[in-house]
C-alpha cells in the first residue's frame, strides 16, 4: 500500500472531485441528463415493426426497410439516419468515440427539486443504453441497417449525476453493481426496463428526489467517453498523492518546491555529442525538437507546446522509437483520434507501426489481441541484425564537418583580413544591379592583399572622377576609339595636326560645294552632319551596288517597287552628277579601326561642328 502524508492525500483527494466533475458537463446540453429529440439526429424506434424491434434489441443486424415498411415512414427515417450517420462518423474520425447508442426508457424528474436554495434542472434521462451499428447499404444512402451491441448497460452518467449533481445519499456504487447483475440476470427487455427503473427509484427515495418512467426506443448521439476517466480519479487517490506532478497540481507546495529543483535523471547532452550507436530517430529533429527529446529521455517532467505544423506528431514519434529501443514502454493518450493515428503514420512511414498497439480500438476481440501479440513476436525474432557502423562513420564525419562550418565561416583570412562571413554581409547588403559578374582566378585573389585592394579601391574613385564611365558607356564621342597606349595617344595628335593644318578645310569646302550641287541644306550642328554623312554613303554604297543608271529617268519607279526606306528623289537625282565623296575626314576615321565610327567631333568644347 502506497503511504502518503495525510494533508496531501486530501488535497489530492479534492482537486481530484474537481478534475472529474469538469468532465461531466451537467448543462443541458449534456443529452445522457436532459435528453431532447433532435429532427436530423434522432430516430425513434417506438413506431417501429414490433417484430423488427424485438430483432433488432436481440442483436440481430435489421434492415431500416423492415422496422419501416411504410414508404413515407421510411422515407422519413432514411433522412434521420443519414443526419445521425454522419454525426456518428465524424466523432469517430475527429475524436475517436463511438457515441452511436440506443437508449430504451427515459428516467425523468417529477416536480421540482432543490439542493439547498438551489433549484436543479428535471432529469429525462437515458436508462438502459446499448450500442449501435448504423451502417448504408447502398452509396445513395437510400436504406440502412441497424445492430446493437449484446450486452445492455445502465446509464453510467445518469447514476453518477445522482450522487454529484442531486445529493442522492445512496451507495451509488453498489446500487450500479446491483443493476449490472440484474441485466445479466433477466434477458426479456421490458423486465429489464422495469426493474431498473424500481432499483433507481427505491434508492433515490431517501433522498426526496421522485422519479417516473417514461416509455422510448430512440437511435441517437449519447457520448460517455470520459467516464472511465472520472472513476479513475475518483478511486486512485493514494496513487495520484504519491506523484509530485498531481501534488503540484493539488497545490502541495512542498510538491512544487521539488519540481523546481529535480535534477534530470540521465545525461543532458546536445545533439552534436551524441553517440550516433545510442541515438534512435526515426525522422529528423531540429534543434528544439532534440532538445524536447533529450528532456523527455532524462526522466524530467516535460511539457510541449507548439502551434500546428511545428512536429509535434514527429517529436512524439521519436519519443517512441527512443523509447522502444531502450526496452521501455510509452502511453500515448490523446483528445482527438486525428492526433494518434498521425503519429501512428509516422510510425508506419518507418515500419515501426508494429510498435504501437491501439488500445482504442472497440471493435478488436479478445482473439485479434493475442493475434496481433504473436505476429509482433514472430516479427521481432525474425529480423536480421541491423550493420550501422558505415552509417555511423558517415555521420560523425557529417557531423564534424557541419560543427567546424561556423568556425570556418568566420575565420579571419589572409592576405585580406576579413572572413567569409563579412564577404558574404557585404555582398548582400549591394544592390542587386552593383553585384559584378567579374570573377577573379584563385591566384589573382592571392595576390590581391589589403594594400592592393586600398590601391584598386583608389584607382577606380579616380577613374570615376575623371569621366571614365562616360567612355565605359559610350557617351563620349572617344568612347570607340582605339587608343590604349601613349602610342597611340601620339598618332592621334599627329592626325589632330594634319587635320587642323588644312586639310579639314579642304575637306569642309568640299563638301559645302557637295551639299549645294545636291540642293540640301547645310547642316547646322553635330547630328545633322552626322546624319548627312549617313545619307551620303547610302547614295555611296547603292551606286557601287547597282551602278549609275539607278538614279536614270525611271529612278521613282525604281524606289517604290524596291526601296525600304524613303529617299527624296530630287537629291537622289542629284546624286547622279555628283563627284565622288571626299575622303579627307578619313584621316581622323582609321584611329578607330576597321570597325569602329569615324572620330567627327573635333570642333572642341563649345563650338558647334559646323564647316567654317
Amino acid at each position: 500500500m502506497l503511504l502518503t502524508q495525510p494533508d496531501v492525500l486530501h488535497l489530492v483527494q479534492q482537486a481530484a472531485g474537481r478534475w472529474a466533475d469538469q468532465l461531466i458537463d451537467f448543462g443541458p446540453r449534456n443529452t445522457l441528463l436532459y435528453f431532447k429529440e433532435r429532427q436530423t439526429t434522432t430516430l425513434d424506434l417506438a413506431e417501429a415493426a414490433p417484430g423488427a424491434v424485438a430483432d433488432l434489441l436481440q442483436g440481430q443486424k435489421v434492415r431500416l426497410r423492415t422496422l419501416f415498411p411504410d414508404q413515407d415512414r421510411h422515407s422519413t427515417a432514411c433522412n434521420t439516419a443519414r443526419g445521425l450517420r454522419r454525426k456518428l462518423v465524424e466523432l469517430e474520425e475527429e475524436q475517436g468515440i463511438q457515441a452511436g447508442w440506443v437508449t430504451r426508457g427515459l428516467l425523468c424528474m417529477v416536480g421540482t427539486y432543490t439542493r439547498g436554495s438551489v433549484p436543479m434542472q428535471p432529469l429525462r434521462a437515458p436508462l438502459i443504453l446499448q450500442q449501435l451499428a448504423l451502417d448504408s447499404r447502398t452509396a445513395t444512402e437510400n436504406d440502412f441497417t441497424l445492430e446493437l451491441s449484446e450486452s445492455p448497460e445502465i446509464n453510467p452518467v445518469l447514476l453518477y449525476a445522482l450522487e454529484r449533481q442531486y445529493g442522492v445519499e445512496a451507495d451509488i456504487s453498489a446500487l450500479g453493481q446491483k443493476l449490472s447483475a440484474m441485466l445479466s440476470e433477466i434477458a426479456d427487455p421490458d423486465q429489464q426496463l422495469s426493474s431498473a427503473y424500481e432499483l433507481i427509484a427505491e434508492a433515490v427515495a431517501p433522498s426526496g428526489l421522485s422519479l417516473r418512467l417514461e416509455p422510448a426506443l430512440v437511435a441517437g448521439v449519447f457520448s460517455f467517453d470520459k467516464l472511465p476517466m472520472v472513476e479513475d480519479l475518483r478511486n486512485s487517490a493514494e496513487l495520484l498523492a504519491s506523484h509530485p506532478v498531481i501534488g503540484a497540481m493539488a497545490g502541495d507546495r512542498d510538491a512544487r518546491q521539488q519540481l523546481r529543483t529535480e535534477q534530470a535523471q540521465g545525461s543532458s547532452s546536445s545533439a552534436d555529442r551524441i553517440d550516433p550507436a545510442k541515438e534512435f530517430l526515426v525522422h529528423d529533429a531540429d534543434s528544439s525538437q532534440q532538445s524536447a527529446i533529450d528532456a523527455v529521455l532524462s526522466g524530467r517532467h516535460v511539457v510541449i507546446e507548439g502551434p500546428p505544423g511545428t512536429g509535434k506528431s514527429q517529436t512524439i514519434a521519436n519519443i517512441i522509437a527512443y523509447m522502444a529501443a531502450m526496452g521501455r514502454s510509452v502511453l500515448f493518450v490523446s483528445e482527438k483520434r486525428a492526433a494518434i493515428e498521425a503519429v501512428m503514420n509516422r510510425l508506419g512511414d518507418v515500419g515501426l507501426d508494429n510498435l504501437v498497439f491501439d488500445l482504442h480500438d472497440r471493435k478488436i476481440s479478445k482473439r485479434q489481441v493475442a493475434q496481433r501479440i504473436a505476429n509482433v513476436l514472430t516479427q521481432a525474432g525474425a529480423e536480421p541484425p541491423v550493420d550501422t557502423d558505415q552509417l555511423h562513420r558517415r555521420l560523425n564525419s557529417r557531423r564534424a564537418a557541419a560543427k567546424r562550418h561556423p568556425a570556418e565561416l568566420h575565420e579571419v583570412r589572409q592576405p585580406w583580413g576579413v572572413s567569409a562571413f563579412q564577404i558574404i554581409e557585404q555582398l548582400l547588403a549591394l544592390p542587386t544591379l552593383d553585384v559584378s559578374g567579374y570573377n577573379l582566378r584563385a591566384s589573382e585573389l592571392r595576390n590581391l592583399d589589403r594594400s592592393r585592394l586600398e590601391s584598386a579601391r583608389e584607382d577606380l574613385r579616380t577613374f570615376v572622377d575623371r569621366g571614365g564611365l562616360r567612355i565605359w558607356r559610350g557617351e563620349s564621342p572617344w568612347a570607340k576609339a582605339a587608343i590604349r597606349t601613349p602610342d597611340d595617344v601620339g598618332k592621334v595628335l599627329v592626325h589632330l595636326d594634319e587635320l587642323a593644318a588644312g586639310a579639314l578645310q579642304g575637306a569642309q569646302r568640299q563638301i559645302r560645294d557637295l551639299v549645294d550641287r545636291a540642293g540640301l541644306d547645310v547642316p547646322d550642328d553635330l547630328a545633322a552632319w552626322r546624319d548627312l554623312f549617313d545619307l551620303l554613303s547610302e547614295v555611296d554604297r547603292t551606286i557601287a551596288s547597282y551602278g549609275e543608271q539607278v538614279f536614270g529617268p525611271d529612278l521613282d519607279d525604281f524606289v517604290y517597287a524596291d526601296s525600304t526606306r524613303a529617299i527624296p528623289a530630287a537629291p537622289l537625282r542629284a546624286a547622279r552628277d555628283l563627284p565622288p565623296v571626299p575622303t579627307a575626314p578619313r584621316a581622323a576615321a582609321d584611329l578607330s579601326g576597321p570597325s569602329q565610327e569615324p572620330i567627327r567631333d573635333v570642333s572642341g568644347p563649345g563650338r558647334r561642328g559646323r564647316p567654317a
